[in-house]
């Protein structure tokens, strides 16, 4: 529509010339290249371009032949822009590309039309010239490499591609061929919907010397057309630079690899050949590099994280408070892109910035836990840690992570301590697990390390725990259910638990406790929740009331668990286990007479015949009398 109105506005409107210097072509004229097949050509001035007629655009070699007779010319992505492409030219030498005049027009203010001038464009074909299919910012000679901008110019859009493998990472190669940086292609915000992705170093290449890139295939996305959101797998390139090492800050940091620490929640950045540093108010209000990662060395692992906005200068020094202390022993890494600083009276931006910290725990802390590690028990509800040599324990309030116990595959949680859980005397931590361990597993325990902190040492804290233990299931709490659990029922509504080995049932107030009911075909069909009083304590002091939110009447097998620590138990409160029900609802399925007897939970008062019909008396046979089964 863009086009048809503005043709007819060229047939109604006056005639003026559009100057030949308006137009920047990509590649720029003049440059040197392998190969030719596509020109795109933008009018910075202009508003919009059309074509004008179809006389033919050529090429001709140095000695006037000409080469390609005629080039489509077909409109950009912008409204500016025309992308001329012939076929490819790869014959070393020099090509001129002929533009005869008023081949576009253009639509000015007021409804004029203006044509293009003839102009020519010069190209040189030979050996090491620019790579046609892709632009590289920086290119050719630089001090150092840090990342890289990567156009794909036969492409409209690139994109990340947040799964790719390691064999997909592009990589660095020295002039020997050995491996010198690797590298990666994370989100950039700044290239979303162009034809560029970013390529960042995991560090500084700074050493002098001739690097080739490898992208291999599938590094990235690309896409031919805008709107195409999956595109295909890049193809593999490479590219050679070639680094001079100039240009690099002098700074140096603490905490730093030199100089291992046990912990770490500030890192300070020193700029020795300066005087004077600012943060870049740019930076602090680009919300794409406003956060600073701390990475564990050699993973996308992030331990920590600041704003970069919430440095503190003190003359050529710059100081980060984390958000939470890094106290897990290893190698980290953290980095700050060129510009996050201006540093000096000239206020230039800084290079890149790769700090390296390693934690070093120190040797495992003794302790002695109750029930010990590595034998099988038919519940775990609570631990006890014992810290010989130690005066007094206290929480690290820096440490915002539980004690947990994890299945046999480590994905789910069966239970975890928080600071509520925790008992704390002397040397002695007593731990009280939210809910009861009691399935059948083989469980991890794990403390984190700096859980606690001894004698009030912010540097004497308890290094990880992992520890096994083996459940053997028979630890659930002793249950009867109405329906009996396992039966046939014509429909099903309510579930009465009766806890035989208690005296109390209470709800445990805390608990967001809920059930989900699947059929046979793993389908959930029913739902109930304690927040909603679908699940609730009663009616009896020793019995629990399962409420479904919808009645289950369709035949089929259904099963459902209620979790742990939905109620509390015995006079002690102590924290109810987990349990499993199965039922099989059939609504033709009709009880015998005894089993409707003892299935019946609204108890009527008097006698009754095993028929059902009420009478004065009971006679010689089998009664119900009061609901009791009496036989006379």
């Amino acid at each position: 529509m863009k086009h048809l109105l503005l043709i007819s506005a060229l047939l109604s409107a006056g005639v003026s010339t559009a100057m030949a210097e308006n137009v920047t072509a990509d590649p720029a004229d003049g440059s040197v290249l392998t190969t030719l097949s596509k020109i795109t050509l933008t009018w910075e001035n202009e508003t919009s371009v059309d074509n004008n007629g179809s006389a033919a655009i050529t090429v001709t070699d140095a000695a006037g032949t000409v080469v390609v007779s005629e080039a489509v010319s077909e409109y950009g992505t912008e409204v500016n822009q025309m992308v001329v492409t012939f076929a490819d030219i790869t014959t070393e030498g020099t090509y001129t590309v002929n533009f005869p005049a008023e081949r576009y027009s253009f639509l000015r203010e007021g409804g004029e039309t203006a044509y293009s001038e003839a102009f020519t464009l010069t190209y040189t074909i030979g050996e090491g010239g620019l790579d046609p299919d892709h632009t590289f910012t920086p290119d050719g000679t630089v001090g150092y490499l840090y990342s890289i901008d990567v156009a794909f110019n036969n492409y409209v859009k690139a994109a990340y591609k947040w799964n790719a493998t390691e064999e997909e990472k592009p990589y660095f190669t020295d002039v020997e061929g050995n491996v010198v940086a690797n590298a990666s292609i994370p989100y950039a915000g700044d290239l979303a919907n162009t034809n560029k992705v970013r390529i960042v170093l995991a560090q500084v290449l700074a050493t002098p010397g001739v690097y080739t890139l490898h992208v291999p295939e599938g590094a990235c996305n690309v896409m031919t057309e805008a709107t195409d959101y999956t595109g295909v797998a890049c193809p593999a390139f490479t590219h050679d630079f070639t680094v001079t090492g100039e240009g690099l800050d002098n700074f140096t940091t603490n905490p730093s690899a030199e100089n291992p620490v046990r912990n770490f929640n500030t890192v300070a950045i020193t700029f020795p050949d300066v005087e004077t540093m600012i943060i870049n108010p740019d930076i602090i209000n680009d919300y794409n590099r406003n956060l600073i990662n701390v990475y564990v060395a050699g993973t996308n692992s992030s331990a920590g994280n600041f704003r970069i906005g919430t440095g503190v200068v003190e003359g050529n020094t710059v100081t980060y408070t984390l958000q939470k202390t890094v106290i897990n022993g290893g190698n980290y890494v953290l980095d700050f892109a060129p510009n996050c600083f201006l540093l000096g009276e000239d206020q230039h931006g800084n290079s890149p910035v790769h700090v390296e910290i390693v934690v070093d725990e120190g040797e495992p802390t003794a302790v002695e836990i109750t029930p010990a590690p590595g034998q099988t028990y038919s519940r775990l509800t609570e631990f006890t840690f014992v810290y010989p040599g130690v005066t007094s324990i206290k929480k690290n309030p820096n440490v915002y992570q539980n004690i947990y116990v994890y299945d046999s595959n480590h994905k789910s949680t069966y239970g975890y301590v928080n600071n509520n859980g925790l008992t704390i005397e002397g040397n002695t931590v007593k731990a009280v697990l939210n809910t009861a361990v009691v399935e059948e597993d083989v469980v991890t325990l794990e403390m984190p390390t700096g859980f606690f902190i001894f004698d009030d040492d912010d540097n004497n804290y308890n290094t990880a725990l992992c520890e096994t233990y083996y459940i053997d299931g028979t630890g659930f709490d002793a249950i009867e259910c109405e329906p009996a659990n396992g039966s046939i029922v014509d429909s099903l509504k309510t579930i009465v638990i009766t806890y035989v080995d208690e005296t109390l049932v209470a709800n445990n107030s805390s608990s967001y406790a809920s059930i989900t009911v699947y059929d046979s075909a793993n389908n959930y069909v029913a739902t109930a929740s304690m927040y909603q009083n679908q699940i609730t304590a009663g009616p009896g002091e020793n019995q629990a009331t399962i409420q479904l939110n919808v009645t289950l009447t369709e035949k089929d097998t259904y099963t459902f668990k209620l979790p742990g620590n939905a109620f509390f138990l015995g006079e002690d409160q102590r924290y109810s286990t987990v349990q499993k029900f199965e039922y099989t609802v059939d609504p033709d399925y009709v009880p015998t007479s005894l089993e409707a007897i003892e299935s019946t939970t609204d108890v009527m008062p008097g006698i009754y015949t095993i028929d059902g019909r009420k009478v004065e008396k009971a006679g010689k046979g089998i009664f119900i009398i009061d609901g009791k089964i009496v036989k006379y």
